[in-house]
């Protein structure tokens, strides 16, 4: 990945934790505290579950962990077109804030982001993911590599919805008489 993002923007939502053992209502968990919005308006905005701890842990009850594959797939698409990721390393990936909630200090496993990554891959998980093999590079590389899980295509949007929106977008273009420079130009802007 080129470059990422600073762990400036967080849900602005307030995380449910258990009781306190104190009676005391004027000392507030960290955990309960809101997460400040950020400032920037161009900045990433996480789902309120990305504050739920739990969230960083792959769930054995294969109902919640469906869900939870669910809401991480839709996480990494929408953080992947947010900053116009196409690519991911996973071991680079994890130092990120998409795999990491340092106000949390919660991290998801290289395990865990493998899995979740590997059921993108499936049907059940709408191929919004594949795999790159490190053969195809022809360079050394890594155990994770050979394992031909170390690196991996993001598609927030699938090759077949690029066609339907390059279609689409060039049709609104011969209908308003703009070069294809200028097509081009306001396609990618609105990728």
């Amino acid at each position: 990945m080129t470059t990422s993002p600073s762990l400036t923007n967080l849900s602005g939502t307030t995380t449910a934790v258990p009781p306190s053992t104190t009676d005391n209502p004027h000392i507030i968990s960290k955990a309960t505290q809101p997460i400040p919005a950020s400032t920037d308006p161009t900045a990433f905005q996480f789902p309120p579950h990305y504050s739920f701890p739990p969230f960083f842990t792959l769930q054995p009850v294969l109902a919640t962990r469906t869900s939870q594959l669910h809401s991480w797939s839709q996480l990494i698409q929408s953080y992947c077109h947010h900053h116009r990721i196409f690519t991911l390393t996973l071991i680079d990936a994890l130092q990120t804030p998409l795999f990491s909630n340092a106000r949390l200090s919660r991290r998801l496993s290289l395990r865990d982001a493998r899995s979740i990554i590997q059921w993108m891959t499936t049907l059940e998980g709408q191929n919004r993911a594949e795999w790159i093999s490190a053969s195809k590079n022809n360079k050394k590389s890594s155990p994770a590599d050979e394992e031909g899980m170390g690196k991996c295509w993001i598609y927030w949007r699938r090759p077949e919805e690029w066609a339907v929106a390059l279609e689409e977008s060039r049709r609104a273009m011969l209908r308003g008489g703009r070069s294809f420079m200028a097509w081009m130009v306001s396609f990618w802007l609105r990728a």
